[in-house]
């Protein structure tokens, strides 16, 4: 501590200073964290606009949704994932992931 300063005397201080040392890194890394996961949410939000909606979309909007529609959505998605037709597989999740809160459907989705 001496090279820091030049009047040091007290192994308190040391310890005062060490403490806030830590404190200012987490909470640095802490706000980085939160920055991060927010840029990666834009990022997938740019990305998931770019695919056109006009065919699933319409019969959609007009069904209401009820958390007992997800899993027969999650498998006509995967029915049209396996079939080759991407663009209705993407705007069924699109849907889903709009509408549903839980985190099993949603990391099933992605």
């Amino acid at each position: 501590m001496d090279a820091f300063l030049i009047d040091y005397k007290d192994p308190l201080f040391a310890v005062l200073l060490i403490a806030g040392m830590v404190f200012v890194i987490a909470f640095v890394s802490y706000w980085w964290g939160i920055y991060v996961k927010s840029r990666k949410s834009r990022r997938l939000q740019r990305f998931l606009k770019r695919f056109e909606m006009h065919g699933v979309e319409k019969s959609l909007e007009s069904m209401p949704y009820t958390p007992e529609i997800t899993q027969p959505l999650v498998l006509l998605a995967k029915a049209y994932e396996k079939s080759g037709e991407y663009n209705s597989a993407i705007e069924i999740g699109l849907y889903l992931l709009q509408h549903c809160q839980d985190d099993t459907t949603t990391y099933e989705l992605m």
